[in-house]
């Protein structure tokens, strides 16, 4: 499990506060040492504006919050005489910021401090003075926590700072502790400049799932993404460790992953410090300071989750490995699991998240995906005494003849158990396993059941015993014992086979009717066409069931190529493999040119259907053809009889690599 930072820090929303004429350094305090006389109620010109794309990255407009994120309302101007701290503001509050005549209202003398206050909570210049009645107490306000809503709205409180020099925010970090001071006297002119801080901050989180091939005997099902710990309050301006247990949400707050794997979400600040100085792992990152790794056990919600206010993120899921054998030992697991990630500037030992900064976070599963983390309870925990079949519920297959199909067993039952599956003597679905000691062993009988010891797994596989295509040897109406063999339609509606209208079931073809694989292709492509076989384990809390449903070849012959029966005589007929295959010897779906081969040569059907690597041609037809369930979810690359590899998109060929994926046709020629 590996994390990848980017951090980028925010300009801020810039204000720009117009005076009438006049240098900049005549109302800086010291500027222009001459007297002024204080207390002059006066009226100035206050040219304001937010940019329409705000200089701040993360505040662009979002569709969570009708791109409300930044948006300034309502505002008020504050003016203080700073050598007091028991001075009285001179307030000019705007109810409407959009239609604003730029206008405020500021006294004269020495000393004078400005603030801008946006989205402020009162409504009107005496409930704001009644609020902030005086400069200390303006000022001790700024860090109180200010109840919210658990994400933000877009619309909360901010303060600028203002400045009579706009470099000074690109130099300086975040607020000064007071606004410039300025001298005003009646003919005062210039231009003054604030900038405010959202007080939340934006996350943009990406998962990398890399554990979802099963040739590689690891899987990882991501089935939920939340965050906890999110802060429900948040104050003007930062202030360390100001958050606590009572002021975030701990329960999980779910997030909506989009089509690549991300979310962006906004939260309010949340500045928890420095946790476990020393530590150098990213593993052992942890807010329990004090705390021996080895000592963090149990179970976390009932013994950790309450106990810190540091905001994490969760990723829930379903884990399985099958690794290893009787001489190595094995790895074997399945079940729930989690993964938890604490927030922060890095991912060692920070757990701050400030405010108006975009943090650009990637969680990357690779290998066997934290499996080894999990003495680490607080980062990874998981329940995997769950026996099953791998994959769970369903596998997908294609009649391909000659070609097993892998599935598993992982036992932790207990004891010895075996599975048990329909029409075990007349299924034309045939079965092949590996043993303990990872031996190939035929079954004579098919579906013969095959023990798997306690807390070892076991390697199966299932094939066609005759080549996939409606018509031919096994699959037409009335080959096999109630009919389990024949392909059935089981899409919605009903289709016209050979002059009967079938609603659901069966296919009435018949032997050497080879016409339907053309006819039906469309219901073909879509997946409607198949056959099905129940494999079950009979366990103490229950059974689990896999179901194996097998889908036709694909014919890519021409459409006025009726004579489509397999034989080795005119004119050329061609199915495609509906799945990717893959090798039994190799870790992964991806393959070289010669393994590519292997896989398809051995795949001939009695002499006259050779199983082939396809040309670029008839990669391009597979290609246009597959535009339903089994089009790939990948691009490739794939390869083809030429030694090259192909894009399955476009069948232009691959830029790079040497290793690809397999998709064989059966010909006749």
């Amino acid at each position: 499990m590996k994390t990848k930072y980017n951090i980028q820090k925010c300009l801020g929303l810039l204000l720009f506060l117009g005076f009438l004429a006049c240098t900049n350094e005549d109302i800086v305090d010291g500027g222009n040492n001459s007297p002024v006389e204080a207390g002059i109620l006066t009226t100035l010109s206050l040219d304001l504006s937010v940019p329409v794309s705000p200089q701040v990255e993360m505040m662009t407009k979002t569709a969570d919050a009708n791109g409300k994120f930044g948006e300034i309302s309502t505002l008020a101007v504050l003016v203080f005489d700073g050598s007091k701290e028991q001075s009285r503001p001179t307030v000019t509050y705007v109810p409407d910021f959009k239609n604003w005549d730029k206008k405020f209202n500021i006294t004269t003398g020495v000393n004078r401090r400005v603030y801008v206050l946006a989205n402020p909570k009162q409504t009107s210049e005496a409930a704001i003075q009644a609020e902030y009645p005086t400069y200390a107490d303006f000022k001790g306000k700024l860090e109180n926590l200010i109840e919210a809503t658990t994400t933000p709205t877009g619309g909360e409180m901010m303060v600028g700072y203002v400045r009579t020099d706009v470099s000074y925010f690109d130099i300086n970090d975040f607020i000064d502790q007071e606004s410039e001071s300025l001298k005003i006297e009646p003919t005062t002119s210039g231009v003054l400049y604030a900038r405010l801080y959202p007080p939340y901050s934006k996350i943009t989180f990406t998962i990398k799932n890399e554990v979802t091939d099963m040739q590689k005997q690891v899987l990882l099902d991501i089935e939920s993404v939340s965050i906890r710990n999110l802060p429900t309050k948040y104050s003007l301006i930062p202030k360390e460790e100001s958050i606590g247990l009572g002021d975030v949400e701990s329960d999980e707050y779910l997030l909506s992953l989009d089509e690549k794997n991300q979310v962006l979400f906004y939260m309010y600040e949340n500045r928890q410090g420095i946790h476990n100085a020393n530590n150098q792992n990213a593993y052992s990152k942890n807010p329990f300071d004090g705390k021996n790794i080895e000592n963090i056990t149990g179970d976390w919600d009932a013994k950790w989750a309450g106990n810190t206010p540091c905001t994490y993120i969760e990723v829930k899921g379903s884990y399985k490995i099958w690794q290893g054998s009787k001489e190595e030992g094995w790895d074997v697991g399945s079940g729930p699991i989690s993964y938890r990630f604490f927030l922060g500037e890095d991912a060692i030992k920070d757990f701050n998240i400030k405010r108006n900064i975009s943090y650009n976070i990637t969680l990357a599963f690779t290998g066997v995906a934290g499996y080894g983390e999990l003495d680490y309870e607080w980062r990874v925990n998981a329940d995997l005494k769950h026996t099953t079949f791998v994959p769970e519920g369903r596998l997908d297959i294609d009649g391909s003849y000659g070609y097993y199909f892998p599935f598993y067993v992982i036992n932790h039952s207990g004891k010895e158990i075996t599975f048990t599956t329909t029409n075990k003597s007349t299924s034309d679905m045939k079965i092949e396993y590996k043993d303990r000691y990872n031996t190939l062993q035929q079954v004579t009988t098919p579906g013969e059941d095959m023990g798997v010891k306690n807390g070892e797994y076991m390697e199966y596989g299932i094939g066609s015993n005759n080549i996939g295509v409606l018509g031919s040897a096994g699959h037409y109406e009335g080959a096999g014992k109630d009919d389990d063999n024949s392909y059935g339609y089981f899409g919605s509606g009903s289709i016209e086979v050979n002059g009967k209208s079938v609603k659901s079931g069966m296919l009435p073809i018949s032997q050497d009717d080879y016409k339907p694989n053309i006819d039906l292709r469309p219901q073909i492509i879509n997946g409607e066409i198949y056959r099905e076989r129940t494999f079950t384990l009979t366990l103490d809390d229950g059974k689990r069931e896999l179901k194996v449903r097998e889908y036709p070849l694909l014919c890519i012959s021409d459409d006025d190529v009726y004579d489509i029966r397999l034989t080795d005589k005119d004119p050329e007929v061609v199915y495609a493999q509906r799945i990717d295959h893959v090798s039994r010897d190799v870790k992964g779906s991806k393959v070289s040119y010669n393994i590519a081969m292997g896989i398809c040569e051995k795949g001939g059907y009695k002499g006259y259907m050779h199983g082939k690597l396809p040309t670029v041609d008839q990669l391009k037809r597979m290609i246009g053809f597959e535009t339903g369930p089994f089009k790939p979810t990948t691009t490739g690359p794939y390869w083809c009889r030429d030694g090259k590899l192909y894009n399955w998109e476009t069948g232009a060929p691959a830029t790079s690599g040497s290793t690809g994926y397999v998709r064989c046709v059966y010909t006749n020629k």
